[in-house]
């Protein structure tokens, strides 16, 4: 039905039509289509003038002027790195911004090839045997993970271990995703902001269902002993679940991975396709079948991911990673040299970021900093974090002055 007919192109039915299909379902219009309680229904207006485009253009920008102009040196699962220009120009492609999942091969194989080689990319970088996407953040890939461990589990364990310094949002994401699957999350013990592997070596029994590690941890240290902890979590698996390379278990768990699969296969004329593989639509979309909670699609990201890691090349990714490795270590020497403050606080390798300990309380530091221009975490009473990366490694010297007149 064209536009002229209906008076809009987004509403497709005109009003003869409209009255019949409410006739069909016996209701009088569309509201009683809706059952809104009366204690949560708004029949107020909103306040909010009308304004030309300009008007809001110049409110908006009116209201976000008054925003602190602050250098960040924040990180905690948060990093400021700079994006080459190519990734928002092809990113920014309307196939791109416009493309939901790719049920369908014959009309996205641009996207599902680029998908392809996000996975390729995260297997060769990681050394996992897979590697799926359209995942949400690191977060709700924990607690994906943890209901995964859930599914397969053929143990009766429903416990989670993680490290006691995770990140209290990280933490609060997963208990809420396993709260509906009869699982628990307990802490285990870390050691100058490292896994205790000993204390999880005695907490390993048959109650635990997953155990959860993370490099860099939290506060930016590189967990050194990753392998012992695979290690532990393989001797005490009896069918449940791996990570530590077995192809055959792994693959046996493939139809439950969370997020989609990617796979290359050959068209009916021989040529390489590829296709959303080992999956249904309705392990998605059923609630009576699905797999996980990830639904809205996340490929977007993904192929940013992808567009980036590939301008960057491995060499790239090289020079990057050791600049965050050299620039952390730099950086908290320069900040161990300020009177008052020692960095950084944990004897360990550090990758982006590190903590550094005060003798005048932690927030009164970070307040009277971000008088100066700066923005950091304050942790606890006497501890500030401290992230650099490429982008505000020219404030090293503002930053450590700033430091030394407020500490």
């Amino acid at each position: 039905m064209s536009s002229n007919e209906t008076g809009s192109p987004f509403a497709p039915h005109t009003d003869a039509e409209t009255a019949a299909m409410l006739d069909a379902v016996g209701v009088a219009g569309e509201e009683e289509l809706f059952d809104i309680p009366e204690t949560v229904r708004f029949d107020d207006e909103f306040g909010i003038e009308a304004r030309s485009e300009r008007a809001v253009r110049a409110h908006l920008g009116s209201l976000l002027g008054r925003n602190d102009d602050l250098t960040e040196f924040l990180g905690r699962g948060h990093y400021d790195h700079y994006v080459p220009s190519v990734v928002d120009h092809l990113a920014d492609r309307s196939e791109f911004l416009t493309s939901y999942t790719q049920y369908q091969p014959e009309v996205a194989q641009g996207f599902l090839q680029a998908l392809f080689e996000y996975q390729s990319m995260l297997v060769e970088l990681t050394g996992l045997d897979v590697a799926n996407c359209s995942m949400y953040d690191a977060a709700t890939a924990l607690g994906e993970a943890a209901t995964l461990a859930a599914r397969v589990r053929a143990a009766s364990g429903d416990v989670v271990l993680v490290p006691d310094l995770l990140h209290e949002n990280r933490r609060s994401t997963l208990e809420n995703y396993v709260a509906g699957a009869d699982l628990t999350v307990e802490s285990y013990p870390t050691d100058d902001a490292n896994a205790d592997v000993e204390a999880v070596a005695d907490r390993m029994d048959d109650d635990a269902v997953m155990l959860y590690a993370e490099s860099p941890t939290v506060r930016g240290t590189i967990e050194e002993r990753l392998s012992a902890l695979g290690d532990l979590a393989a001797d005490h698996d009896d069918g449940r679940i791996q990570y530590d390379g077995h192809r055959t278990h792994v693959a046996a768990f493939l139809r439950q991975v969370p997020g989609r699969l990617v796979g290359a296969a050959e068209d009916g004329d021989g040529r390489r396709a590829y296709t959303l593989t080992l999956q249904t639509r309705e392990q998605h979309i059923r609630k009576e079948r699905a797999t996980s909670n990830i639904c809205t699609n996340q490929a977007w990201v993904a192929l940013r991911t992808a567009m980036h890691v590939a301008q960057l090349g491995p060499d790239g990714l090289v020079d990057l990673a050791e600049e965050c490795v050299v620039g952390a270590r730099e950086l908290a020497t320069r900040v161990d040299d300020v009177t008052g403050i020692r960095a950084p606080v944990h004897d360990r390798h550090h990758f982006r970021e590190f903590v550094a300990r005060t003798d005048q309380p932690a927030p009164a530091v970070a307040a009277d900093l971000e008088g100066e221009g700066f923005a950091l975490h304050a942790i606890d009473d006497h501890l500030l974090q401290i992230c650099t990366t490429e982008a505000n490694a020219a404030h090293w010297d503002a930053l450590v002055e700033a430091l030394g007149v407020v500490a």
